[in-house]
């Protein structure tokens, strides 16, 4: 079932859809779902199983993100290997890279 015009023939089931919407043209959840037809609650499922993180609607973090650590000042991955978590943190993690902290800094 082809959801998108012929000019896209990556796109052939619902999930590509959602994911190319989301990631591609910066549709909201909830725009997507009325696009589609289909649930909010059943776009969020898709994103995550894609592996993309929310935070909630309209905070994102996609693969990719960098962020420079306010300790050392290096630019590393926006990723659980460089930075701990933070569910108070707009991006999901602390402003302080792993090695900061296990030094004392940002604690």
């Amino acid at each position: 079932m082809k959801l998108i015009s012929p000019n896209h023939p990556e796109i052939e089931d619902v999930e590509d859809a959602v994911m190319y919407y989301y990631e591609t043209k910066g549709y909201s959840m909830y725009k997507i779902s009325r696009f589609l037809g289909i649930s909010y609650s059943r776009i969020r499922y898709f994103l995550l199983r894609a592996g993309v993180h929310i935070r909630s609607s309209k905070s994102v973090r996609t693969s990719g993100a960098v962020r420079v650590c306010k300790g050392c000042g290096q630019d590393l991955p926006l990723t659980d290997e460089y930075y701990h978590r933070d569910s108070r943190a707009a991006s999901g993690f602390r402003y302080y890279c792993k090695s900061c902290r296990s030094m004392g800094l940002g604690l």
